[in-house]
């Protein structure tokens, strides 16, 4: 049979389906998977990543429009195209199209798999002459850490320790993160493959693959089929990933250094260890009857957080957590760093920051600046508004700590997806854009798309004036989804472009660049990130609330609302600043639907759309301009509007032409009329 790996309630074995994710076929059994599953034989195919059916099935009129098609780019921006192995023919198609350089999986797996030290480059050898020929440059994504990025005869050697889950302690086929011995193993694949291309002129820049089931630098989630076609199956799912002994015991090393008495950190957790090396991780639970599926995804443990002190506990968990990925990636970054001092060079992350992703984008970021380095994010799609609200921490972040930020899709991309991505990348001030071959090439209708707004990309400096709370905390502590965040923001962005501002953030700075500051979102913040944002506000800073009834800080559990706000609603004066409170609820089961089909809705969701536009759009514009700024945009209508240095860029993802009104930053009131799906600058 076949099946969506969600609907079957006990575990199977299975057969990928030609790689293809989520899709598999098998018949029910729960015993010995591992034992019962035929070893995977390294066939060429999968060791040298087929070359794209694609190109075979394309009309004779779509291949020879891409072979006389020329696409200028201008040269201050890398447009990437992620591609399995090049033929001649297909890499002159890319250039043609505008690409600057293409990238592609170079694993340790595919360079040194016949034995420790027989090394064999001769796959990539082929693929840079081909890639030179064409005029293109290359981006290599390395790769070592994920299971299908380690090399058969490491991961059965006595050398491999691999990441063990809190749910079911099970270990998984990818290295542990905690384990240094295998900084040794990063350093020597770095260093072999920059003394043969280093020096080569055809690297644009170098991607790096850390962990996780990707390469991303985010924990094991799921790994959707196809990494297994290399190492064969292996337990992966949404979890916490650190019960190796390596973690265990970095995790109390770090708690030592946090709380240097264990009866400090006894008061804080409201716990009775005798010592810190008696200390051990937050108590999850799983679901008996959904939580333990050997082969198949499975949600996260859950912890209990029902007290201060636990809450406490749970994120002091979480930030070790986090760090750990951010260290981990630093040591990346740095050796990486060490041998190619003159090439750009990225960290590849992805996913949406929750909990057990082990991912905080802020300092990611920041880390990424100390070495010299920037990020790339993988998790765009095809609608605007979650692809800005996925990708604005590390686009706000990687600004403030001038960080060069790449996007690329986490899967397919329609067309509008097409125009949506050039826009994002161009009205964030994106170094990097990045797309996958099916992306574009599966359709011409797409490439035509992709053509006509590639003008738009290019560099440019976004002024973002406005700043929005990411209530990072909250998500942490489950008292808001990422989902309802998300949706949350995807109105927001209609209404005005803005920064994410954080607890990384706001304690480097940030708010010495703001002037106007957004809560809606959220309810538990650090106390530290409360008291900056108090004596800000004592020195005139403007801030907006809405939705939110509490301003906890998670130290002592206080609630500091009415501090900041009215809690009858309207304006508070609070030094040389002042606040206004509008009590306006998002229904996200609603915004979702809207937000999704990027139109606007039939009643009653358009009911929806009004009302917070009179109840919460045109009061904060108000508030805005008798404070001496000027709200660009301000109509829930699904026109998106930025503003650069010296220009405006807008985008329209209705199917309608549209003609309204803009604001510029003086008042003055200037007509527009936009085509529908299309970029326009103004």
């Amino acid at each position: 049979y076949h099946s969506s790996i969600f609907d079957l309630r006990i575990s199977r074995r299975r057969k990928v389906l030609g790689g293809q994710g989520l899709i598999s076929i098998g018949f029910r059994c729960v015993k010995d998977i591992e034992a019962c599953h035929e070893p995977v034989i390294a066939s060429e195919d999968v060791h040298a990543i087929a070359i794209s059916s694609e190109e075979e099935t394309q009309s004779p009129d779509w291949t020879r429009k891409l072979d006389t098609v020329q696409v200028a780019l201008k040269d201050d921006t890398e447009l990437c195209l992620g591609v399995k192995m090049l033929t001649e023919k297909r890499a002159l198609h890319i250039r043609n199209l505008g690409f600057t350089s293409v990238e592609q999986y170079v694993t340790w797996e595919t360079v040194e798999n016949c034995g420790e030290n027989s090394w064999d480059f001769s796959v990539w050898d082929a693929q840079v002459e081909i890639i030179k020929k064409a005029g293109l440059k290359w981006v290599p994504f390395l790769i070592a850490g994920p299971a299908y990025a380690l090399p058969d005869w490491y991961r059965e050697s006595r050398h491999f320790e691999g990441l063990r889950c809190l749910e079911h302690n099970i270990e998984t086929k990818i290295q542990s993160i905690w384990d240094h011995e295998f900084y040794y193993y990063i350093e020597r694949f770095l260093k072999k493959f920059a003394d043969r291309y280093r020096d080569s002129g055809v690297i644009e820049s170098l991607l790096l693959g850390i962990t996780g089931d990707f390469g991303e630098a985010i924990f094991p989630d799921w790994h959707g089929n196809w990494p297994t076609q290399i190492p064969g199956l292996y337990h992966s799912h949404a979890g916490y990933w650190c019960n190796d002994k390596f973690a265990l015991a970095d995790f109390r090393k770090k708690m030592n250094e946090k709380y240097q008495e264990i009866s400090r950190l006894n008061r804080t957790w409201e716990t009775n260890f005798p010592a810190f090396s008696s200390v051990s991780f937050p108590e999850i639970t799983v679901d008996g009857l959904e939580g333990f599926r050997v082969d198949e995804h499975t949600e996260a443990g859950k912890f209990k957080k029902n007290s201060n002190s636990s809450r406490k506990r749970w994120v002091d968990f979480i930030d070790w957590y986090r760090g750990s990925m951010t260290d981990y990636a630093g040591i990346w970054m740095k050796t990486a760093r060490k041998y190619f001092p003159d090439h750009p060079v990225y960290l590849c992350t992805g996913g949406n920051a929750v909990p057990n992703h082990g991912s905080n984008f802020a300092d990611q970021c920041k880390t990424a600046a100390r070495c010299h380095c920037g990020i790339r994010i993988t998790n765009e799609a095809s609608i605007y508004a979650e692809n800005f609200s996925l990708t604005n921490w590390i686009s706000s972040a990687g600004s403030f700590y001038q960080v060069a930020f790449g996007f690329e899709p986490a899967g397919k991309v329609t067309e509008k997806g097409v125009v949506c991505r050039i826009y994002n990348a161009a009205a964030t001030g994106a170094e990097e854009l990045h797309f996958y071959e099916e992306n574009l090439f599966d359709r011409e209708e797409k490439a035509d798309l992709f053509i006509k707004n590639l003008k738009y990309l290019h560099q440019r400096r976004p002024r973002k004036d406005i700043g929005v709370f990411y209530p990072d905390v909250s998500i942490v502590l489950d008292t808001v989804t990422p989902a309802e965040v998300m949706i949350n923001f995807g109105l927001l962005r209609d209404y005005s472009d803005f920064r994410f501002i954080d607890d990384r953030t706001v304690g480097d700075g940030i708010l010495e660049d703001l002037h106007y500051l957004i809560i809606g979102t959220g309810e538990m913040f650090r106390r530290k990130t409360l008291d900056i944002l108090w004596n800000w506000l004592q020195k005139g800073g403007l801030l907006i609330g809405y939705q939110v009834q509490e301003l906890r800080a998670l130290e002592d559990n206080r609630n500091y609302w009415d501090k900041f706000f009215n809690r009858k609603g309207g304006e508070k004066k609070i030094g040389a600043g002042k606040s206004l409170y509008l009590p306006v609820v998002i229904n996200s089961d609603h915004l979702l639907d809207v937000i999704s089909r990027s139109e606007l809705p039939d009643k009653p969701l358009v009911k929806d759309m009004e009302y917070y536009q009179q109840n919460l759009c045109d009061p904060m514009t108000k508030f805005l301009q008798q404070n001496e700024y000027h709200v660009m945009d301000g109509v829930l209508d699904f026109i998106y509007a930025a503003q650069m240095e010296d220009h405006k860029l807008l985008l329209n993802v209705t199917d309608g032409k549209v003609t309204r009104k803009i604001t510029d930053r003086n008042g003055k009131e200037i007509t527009i009329t936009l085509e529908p799906n299309t970029i326009a600058e103004v």
